[in-house]
Parts: C-alpha cells; sequence; structure tokens
C-alpha cells in the first residue's frame, strides 16, 4: 500500500513477476540484471525502494 509521505516516482526501480510455485500467487521482486527481448513491448512492476508499492508501466524496448 502506497504511503502518503513517499514520493515513489524518484525510488522507484523496475522489476519482474513471477508466480510463486507454492502459493500460486503473482509476485514481483527488483531485478536489475535482466535482459528484456528486443522490439517488444513489455508490462514491468514499478517498485519503490522506500515503501514497496508497486506501478505496472508498459516498456518499449
Amino acid at each position: 500500500m502506497k504511503d502518503k509521505e513517499c514520493n515513489c516516482c524518484e525510488d522507484a526501480k523496475f522489476g519482474v513477476a513471477y508466480i510463486d510455485p507454492e502459493s500460486g500467487l503473482l509476485c514481483s521482486k527488483i531485478d536489475t540484471d535482466m535482459e528484456l527481448p528486443k522490439g517488444k513491448k513489455i508490462l514491468a512492476p514499478r517498485i519503490c525502494t522506500k515503501c514497496g508499492n508497486t506501478e505496472w508501466k508498459t516498456i518499449d524496448n
């Protein structure tokens, strides 16, 4: 949940989404070493490093 005091635009990093094998839930984590497919639009989570708020953004690669 977004913290009222947090400015998520300044402290957010892109991550990757995955399905947790134990719970079956969609999860996301910050991953700075991910390789993106070329010539594709990608839906990626943008995660705030302060409050954990996640926004989904489309990346043109």
